[in-house]
């Protein structure tokens, strides 16, 4: 998570080319631990709806999915 004098402006992201060497896993830890020593009780993940390979991931650590939002890509 990125921080600009205290507001958040930036979130992790690892590219898929490095999925299976367990980048993701210790990136989730660190931001869990930030999320801890800033007293965050939510996290707000978003997966892309056809990659059923990283949602197992998520699942397998305790994410659920609670809704829908449209992300759009400018040009």
């Amino acid at each position: 998570m990125a921080f600009l004098d205290d507001l958040p402006v930036g979130y992790a992201k690892l590219i898929n080319d490095f999925l299976n060497r367990k980048i993701g896993y210790l990136l989730q830890n660190e931001i869990f631990e930030e999320a801890k020593r800033i007293e965050s009780n939510h996290l707000w993940l978003s997966v892309y709806v056809d990659n059923p390979k990283v949602i197992r991931f998520y699942e397998r650590y305790g994410y659920h999915k609670l809704g829908t939002h449209i992300f759009g890509i400018l040009n």
